[in-house]
């Protein structure tokens, strides 16, 4: 597409993988399959994209690491991305914000929480949202090492600035080394795409 392009945020699906369900909704509408890429390591998955008559796209990503997926529409004007975006949430029913915060809120342990924490990094919007940043921040900071890692996973969907200092302070402070590697990792890619704390 040309021009200026809008776009949703991430609609996480609710079970993995969605993509039979998904193409079902693209068939039901006739919209064209474009393209099937097949992501390769670390960032592991398939991304099928298709297009409406509309001017509109809809992107389906298969994150293989962490067992979820998602769908963005993208349009050349809002209206398509809205009405795309609400033929997404009344036929997909993908998780809305609420439950994913409350999922965060009352995991019943640290595996759930880790994996809670990733689906809300998925689903976080392009500008800091502080709902989301305080409890991403709290599993950066948690005791179990498990919920650290998924937590440093789920800051790179949408990378604030805000993460900076506290993913630094994993990379030379955090007691487990593999964490702190990722934390690196992290931390370049944030400086590669020109994110940093003074934002």
């Amino acid at each position: 597409m040309s021009g200026k392009t809008f776009a949703s945020g991430r609609f996480v699906m609710r079970f993995y993988p969605a993509r039979e369900e998904v193409e079902s909704l693209a068939v039901a509408h006739g919209w064209t399959q474009e393209s099937t890429v097949q992501k390769q390591p670390p960032f592991s998955g398939t991304e099928i994209t298709w297009s409406s008559s509309g001017g509109g796209s809809l992107l389906y990503t298969e994150d293989e690491m962490t067992g979820n997926c998602h769908v963005v529409v993208e349009a050349t004007n809002r209206e398509e991305v809205q009405r795309i975006g609400e033929l997404v949430v009344d036929e997909l029913h993908p998780w809305e914000m609420p439950e994913l915060v409350f999922a965060v809120d009352t995991a019943p342990d640290e595996i759930e929480l880790g994996l809670s924490v990733i689906r809300l990094g998925i689903a976080a919007p392009p500008r800091k949202d502080e709902e989301v940043f305080r409890r991403v921040r709290s599993a950066l900071t948690h005791d179990d090492v498990r919920v650290r890692d998924m937590a440093i996973v789920a800051t790179t969907y949408s990378p604030w600035p805000d993460y900076v200092p506290i993913l630094r302070g994993i990379e030379q402070g955090d007691p487990e080394p593999k964490l702190r590697q990722r934390s690196r990792f992290v931390l370049e890619s944030y400086a590669d795409a020109g994110i940093g704390e003074d934002e």
